[in-house]
């Protein structure tokens, strides 16, 4: 159902229409490659960014995704990863919250057409019910408007015993 949730979004103009470079099939990870996880996120080499009021990652966060992929592939033993996406908010509450499921849904598609497995894959929109910053400055309102990927199971079981979806509402295609 998820797998089919995502696949939907690329039909309704939730990516960038422009192919995208598979792995090669039968590629081994890379065993050396440096993974951190801090406070249960994973540290990313750079940041996923949008538009303003877009749901569509910029290409300039593809360094990022592609790192996110990578951690998959020498992670096996995590089974799911959820995709948290934070706004800023600077809008309503009710659209804040739409914001952010559909840049969830936005970057898992990218993440998939990027090699993951759609399956491992948990698209959360927070809205801004979770900022991490004083709302009433610029700078603040830049550093609510974020993405995490925190790893939700392991070995199919839920970390910690917390709830996989982290208190966020799981991203559903419009209308699903």
């Amino acid at each position: 159902m998820r797998k089919l949730a995502l696949f939907a979004a690329l039909s309704l103009g939730g990516c960038s229409g422009t192919p995208v470079p598979h792995p090669a099939p039968g590629s081994v990870p890379d065993p050396d490659a440096a993974f951190v996880v801090e406070d249960g996120m994973l540290v990313l080499p750079g940041p996923v960014s949008f538009a303003t009021g877009r749901a569509v990652p910029t290409e300039d966060s593809d360094l990022a995704l592609r790192h996110v992929v990578r951690f998959l592939a020498n992670k096996p033993a995590v089974t799911l990863l959820r995709i948290e996406v934070h706004t800023d908010g600077s809008s309503g509450a009710a659209r804040e919250q739409a914001l952010s499921e559909a840049r969830a849904l936005a970057v898992a598609v990218r993440l998939i057409e990027f090699g993951a497995d759609a399956d491992r894959l948990l698209p959360v929109g927070f809205g801004s019910t979770k900022p991490a910053a004083d709302r009433t400055t610029p700078a603040g309102r830049a550093q609510n408007s974020r993405v995490e990927f925190h790893p939700a199971a392991l070995r199919g079981k839920p970390i910690g015993g917390l709830p996989v979806d982290g208190g966020g509402v799981a991203a559903r295609k419009p209308g699903g």
